[in-house]
């Protein structure tokens, strides 16, 4: 009875946070539930489940969001701390609109520029 009550209790703690991990990059994406919902043939209400953790995605589910967000399957899961990364994005989104519009797209090539370094030191982006 308690390896049950346990396996639950895991099972809760994934749908919950794969549900975080998709509002997360949908919103990064700058997508609403419902333009990506559509997107994947899906309903918003569903796709809303899926974000609150109260339904769990299956593979093909979550492989059709991954690929209407732009990343990979393995990407979607390699970040360790979501909240951490969460609080990256903000700050560099933050500091973004300090920056006049007519400069965005120099800080957009250096950023570019630092991620491809970053991916020659170490084989990963």
């Amino acid at each position: 009875m308690w390896e049950v009550i346990v396996i639950d209790s895991q099972k809760q703690k994934i749908t919950a946070e794969t549900g975080q991990r998709i509002r997360h990059f949908r919103q990064l994406r700058g997508i609403s539930q419902e333009a990506l919902a559509l997107k994947i043939g899906m309903s918003p209400a569903y796709l809303g489940h899926l974000e609150r953790g109260l339904k769990c995605p299956t593979i093909d589910t979550l492989h059709r969001i991954t690929d209407a967000l732009g990343i990979s399957l393995s990407d979607f899961f390699s970040c360790d701390n979501l909240d951490s990364t969460r609080e990256q994005e903000t700050r560099i989104q933050l500091a973004m609109r300090q920056i006049p519009p007519h400069k965005m797209e120099h800080i957009v090539k250096i950023i570019e520029e630092l991620a491809a370094l970053y991916k020659d030191e170490t084989g990963t982006a």
